[in-house]
């Protein structure tokens, strides 16, 4: 499906001015979601700056490295790979779920509530399973330092 692009695509970060970092990981970062290989810059003075990188959630890039921009929103990555992960993610609809169950007429009340059930767990193992792909890939791929944390340098 191709997405309609506006005429307008926002400011890019490797346009600030500020050194810019990659995302080794999938996390959050100043009311952001970041998804791995995705290039922006520090917000400066954050408390946790030093501690992302410390413990391998981001990495510095060379200054002048080819990035990879979104047509639609502007964000930035580090390989083309990383930029349709985004755009799967973030611009195309989701796989629309299996349907909900529908009640039969000569189905029980409690019979059509236990298939209701099993179709809500059924839900939520197919977004646990998508998780714990990303997660299990993003391991593989960028493990974190836990190694670099407070605690274990007592």
């Amino acid at each position: 499906m191709a997405v309609k692009v506006s005429g307008h695509v926002p400011k890019r970060p490797s346009d600030t001015g500020r050194p810019l970092v990659m995302a080794r990981r999938s996390f959050r970062y100043a009311g952001a979601s970041l998804i791995q290989g995705q290039a922006f810059s520090l917000v400066p003075d954050a408390r946790n700056n030093e501690k992302l990188e410390r413990l391998g959630f981001v990495a510095p890039l060379e200054k002048g490295l080819k990035l990879f921009a979104c047509r639609v929103c502007g964000a930035e990555f580090v390989t083309e790979r990383a930029r349709e992960r985004h755009g799967r993610f973030d611009h195309e609809p989701a796989a629309a779920p299996p349907p909900p169950p529908v009640k039969h007429p000569e189905e029980s009340l409690d019979d059509y509530q236990t298939r209701v059930e099993a179709y809500g767990e059924l839900l939520g193992q197919l977004e646990d399973s998508r998780l714990d792909r990303r997660i299990k890939s993003e391991d593989a791929e960028a493990p974190l330092k836990f190694d670099q944390t407070a605690a274990s340098r007592l």
